[in-house]
Order: C-alpha cells, then structure tokens, then sequence
C-alpha cells in the first residue's frame, strides 16, 4: 500500500495542503502539484525613471523591477503591453521580476 504524506505550507500569502508520495521532492511538488516554480509570462510592463519599472501581473500584482534585470539590454524598448516573461524572487522590500525577457 503506497502512503501519502499530508504537507500544508503557505507560499506567496497562500495557504496549500497536498497528499504527496513520500519519495517526491519540495520542488516537484511546486512545481507539479501548485505550477508555482519556474519563469512566468505576464504582460504590461512600464517603466518608472530611466532605470527601473514595474510588470503587472495576471493576479494584479505590481513587481518591481531593475534596467539591469532585463536581458540583452532591452530596458529601452520596453513598452506599455510589451509582453514579457520572468522569475519572480524575493527583494530586499519584497517581492520582485528579474531575469526580464521580452517575447516575441
């Protein structure tokens, strides 16, 4: 009989609970079970100043975000409704985009 361990962890101010086999791994889980880990693809950055800007997200958050985080020193041609994909982390004043790309 396969046992199933129960886990409950709050990620990004929600609360998850999950049935897992014992032999997976926390980023599986993440990943797999909750689609939380890896890059992301929202739309609608700006720019604030001349060296950072914020992405609103699909869930309505504002991410900050630095010149020097958008790859292949694109900053400068960003656009309102440029779409964009990136990691989202942990900053010093919460959370924050880095490693920005523009697709398309």
């Amino acid at each position: 009989m396969n046992k199933l361990l129960s886990l409950s962890f709050r990620v990004n101010s929600v609360d998850h609970d999950v049935l897992v086999p014992p032999w997976r791994t926390l980023l599986e889980v993440l990943r797999e079970n909750l689609g939380l880990i890896g890059p992301k693809r929202y739309d609608r950055p700006w720019r604030e100043l001349e060296r950072d800007g914020f992405i609103a997200t699909a869930d309505g958050q504002e991410l900050y975000f630095h010149r020097n985080s958008v790859l292949e020193d694109a900053f400068d041609r960003l656009e309102v409704g440029t779409e964009v994909r990136f990691a989202e982390e942990q900053g010093n004043e919460g959370p924050q985009a880095s490693t920005v790309a523009l697709l398309g």
